[in-house]
């Protein structure tokens, strides 16, 4: 369980913010971990335009998902630890990132989108088990 704070983490060596930081409210948890949310409008697209042949994520979305690991990274950043501490009360050992954009895909980019996704999922997976 976790409540978004409102002062969030503001990190120094690149002068970022997320747009939410979830932290744990209970005990057992506490200083364990941290939700890394970054918000985009709903006239964000998920998929590249229609103009392209090989269509795949949109410039928008993955620009969005660089930036939560951007804010990750800074998470272990010495730089911005002291700032991190103050917002949230600890330091966290390991943060969950999250972005929130654009609307659901139009029904005839369903397959796409599910293709899309599982494609980064499993990307995400294979640089897990490679480190």
């Amino acid at each position: 369980m976790g409540v978004p704070i409102s002062h969030r983490p503001y990190f120094p060596s690149n002068k970022q913010t997320p747009d939410f930081a979830v932290s744990p409210v209970l005990p057992r948890d506490s200083g364990e971990w941290v939700k890394l949310l970054e918000l985009k409008g709903p006239e964000a697209s998920v998929l590249a335009s229609n103009r392209y042949l090989h269509r795949g994520l949109a410039p928008a979305l993955t620009q969005a998902l660089a930036q939560v690991n951007d804010y990750e990274e800074s998470l272990r950043d010495s730089l911005n630890l002291k700032d991190i501490e103050k917002a949230l009360g600890y330091i966290p050992a390991s943060a969950q990132r999250a972005v929130l954009i654009g609307r659901t895909p139009p029904s005839e980019d369903a397959s796409l989108w599910e293709k899309r996704k599982a494609e980064q999922s499993s990307d995400i997976l294979r640089r897990s088990s490679s480190v």
